[in-house]
């Protein structure tokens, strides 16, 4: 769930929804600062550097990685 920062939360109804569509449209400046937030956000969150931090994060949390869970230094396997 994102936060008011990043979109506009609303309740899942009908109403609700075209009030936040209103707000969206009577407001430039919410406009603005929604979407630069959310831009700020996507950019962090899912840049090339992050998702392949993620994948080594993963890689490195397997079980038989060789790798502690805690900090990433590499343990010798206990076999």
């Amino acid at each position: 769930v994102m936060n008011d920062d990043v979109s506009v939360l609303v309740t899942p109804d009908p109403d609700a929804m075209a009030q936040g569509m209103e707000k969206l449209i009577q407001s430039a400046e919410t406009r603005e600062q929604i979407g630069s937030a959310g831009k700020t956000y996507v950019e962090r969150e899912f840049s090339e550097q992050r998702y392949r931090q993620r994948l080594e994060d993963f890689y490195n949390n397997l079980p038989g990685s060789g790798r502690s869970k805690t900090n990433g230094d590499h343990q010798p396997n206990a076999a």
